[in-house]
């Protein structure tokens, strides 16, 4: 089946700068932790299949393309320190990822599944420039791996493809 979904997402990290300057015949070392706070709103798409595990259990897993906005990005610098190819994350990006779920029926009359989920980044389709789905702040990239609660509230149809329990 398809899905579709808009999450909010904060990602927050550190990024530490360290090395030696010369400057007429003088060395001097220099530490500095950066530190970045992004907040991002996704929407995503997803074709999903259900396999049931038990009666009240199933295994989802989807193949999906995503949509990132940065809805506001601060980065700051501990210390003044040379920069040296620092890359930021696009304020727009398109990403195929997969998401791999573990769902369960609340209750056995119940029609509402609880889902804990787990997803990443698989390759960036937009900006095109690199396609690696790492996530760049400073001069170094994150691979994000994302934790997720998804709620489920299914509905007697004899023309729905939703997992069924029976």
């Amino acid at each position: 089946y398809l899905e579709f979904s808009a999450a909010y997402s904060y990602i927050h990290g550190n990024v530490k700068h360290e090395g030696e300057l010369q400057h007429l015949g003088n060395t001097f070392e220099y530490l500095s932790k950066n530190t970045f706070k992004n907040q991002y709103l996704t929407a995503a798409i997803r074709a999903t299949n259900a396999t049931q595990l038990g009666h009240y259990s199933y295994l989802s897993t989807s193949l999906g393309l995503n949509y990132n906005y940065i809805l506001d990005a601060k980065y700051e610098y501990e210390l003044i320190h040379p920069t040296f190819e620092e890359d930021f994350h696009n304020k727009h990006s398109l990403q195929l990822h997969l998401k791999v779920g573990l769902g369960f029926k609340t209750s056995p009359s119940s029609n509402t599944i609880l889902m804990p989920t787990v997803w990443t980044p698989l390759l960036t389709a937009y900006p095109f420039d690199n396609i690696n789905p790492a996530f760049p702040y400073f001069n170094s990239k994150f691979h994000p791996i994302f934790i997720g609660i998804k709620f489920l509230f299914l509905r007697d149809d004899p023309n729905c493809n939703t997992p069924n329990f029976n």
